[in-house]
């Protein structure tokens, strides 16, 4: 006598770009492998609509979202009861704000289903205004049946607040960086002088921020930094690439410094151009899945010890990958290592390869691997 296949609900407010060939793969798996998985999500709140990076799931099940907002406190009802009622799993983002995670936490109490958390564990970005949603999140930590741990520090952190390690899966957090690795490597002589015209210079000595411009990202900083580098550097040349509040920053520093350039939004094949000119991504503030692109592209970062980056700031290690200043503070020691590592060519190499070694390592093959790993262990436990 056969037995029925297990049922899987993911929910997910909704999906990002980046998230679009994780939720594909791993839907693969589970069908070849006798396990309904079923990708449930929404629309995107306001604030987040303006990213533009909303993407429809072929195979998964939309439900609009609810958003309720006073004040600053923002409620998202996810109206899928019907959709889990039968599912065997339930993974979850673990956020406060989402409801139907408390109502997930009640059946779970009363025996009826199991769910999962997936996610950081605490908000990496906390300030004193978070401490009421952190203490929640503490509280709630140790709700589920199983824990998705985006890294390993996020998986230490989780089994610290008492949840127990061998129902943890660890899934190496990561992006599909496969098109940009294909476009570095087709990218023609052409591509690279139309990228040179943009810069308006030298390309020996360049290096490349991209991504939001706010304050965690410290982009006054990064000015100040780049000033000291050129005392010392005459051909560097900085390229500026994203948006946000502080972008009017970046405006002016460029209008005052012929050697920088703004371009603004750039994605995709274009984006890569600019890395392929460069020899540093500089980014003193807060990084996260950035790390992933410049392994992939072989463009060594350069940060500093920072409380507040995201998880994915454990996948650089200090001297072999990348580069980690500290104290975060010391502006003039940043500018030195940009400045030894643009006079070095042997230790920008060293750096280089161990993009090399850690882009091998974090693959989102091995995520789905593990993710589908840890649907198995849940499912079973």
């Amino acid at each position: 006598m056969s037995t029925r296949n297990k049922r899987v609900a993911i929910l997910y407010r909704y999906i990002p770009q980046y998230r679009l060939e994780v939720y594909k793969r791993l839907y693969e798996l589970c069908c070849a492998n006798n396990i309904d998985l079923q990708v449930i999500y929404g629309n995107p709140s306001y604030s987040d609509s303006k990213k533009r990076d909303a993407v429809d799931f072929e195979y998964g099940i939309y439900k609009e979202n609810c958003y309720l907002s006073a004040g600053r406190l923002e409620l998202i009802w996810q109206p899928v009861l019907a959709q889990i009622r039968q599912k065997d799993l339930v993974i979850v983002e673990q956020a406060n704000k989402l409801l139907i995670n408390y109502i997930l936490m009640a059946q779970q109490v009363l025996g009826w289903q199991k769910f999962a958390f997936w996610g950081h564990g605490k908000n990496f970005q906390a300030t004193q205004c978070h401490l009421l949603s952190e203490r929640l999140k503490r509280l709630m930590i140790c709700r589920p049946h199983w824990w998705f741990a985006y890294t390993p520090a996020v998986a230490r952190y989780v089994a610290s607040q008492g949840f127990p390690a061998d129902r943890i899966t660890t899934l190496f957090n990561t992006i599909d960086t496969s098109a940009l690795v294909e476009f570095r490597r087709n990218i023609s002589t052409a591509d690279l002088e139309e990228a040179k015209i943009k810069i308006g210079g030298s390309t020996r000595n360049v290096c490349l921020y991209i991504g939001g411009m706010y304050p965690e990202k410290r982009i006054r900083f990064l000015l100040d930094a780049c000033i000291k580098v050129r005392e010392l550097i005459s051909d560097f040349r900085m390229i500026f690439i994203g948006a946000g509040t502080d972008g009017h920053l970046v405006t002016s520093f460029c209008e005052t410094y012929p050697w920088a350039v703004y371009l603004e939004s750039v994605f995709g094949q274009e984006k890569v151009k600019y890395f392929a000119l460069s020899k540093l991504l500089l980014m003193p503030g807060l990084v996260g899945l950035a790390v992933l692109d410049a392994f992939a592209l072989e463009v060594p970062i350069v940060t500093t010890s920072v409380a507040f980056h995201s998880p994915e700031i454990e996948y650089v290690e200090n001297e072999r990958n990348g580069i980690i200043v500290d104290p975060p503070e010391n502006v003039d020691l940043y500018a030195s290592k940009i400045v030894d590592l643009l006079s070095d060519a042997s230790k920008r190499a060293t750096l280089v390869n161990g993009c090399r070694i850690a882009a091998s390592r974090y693959t989102i093959d091995k995520m789905v691997n593990n993710f589908f790993g840890g649907i198995v262990q849940a499912l079973a436990t």
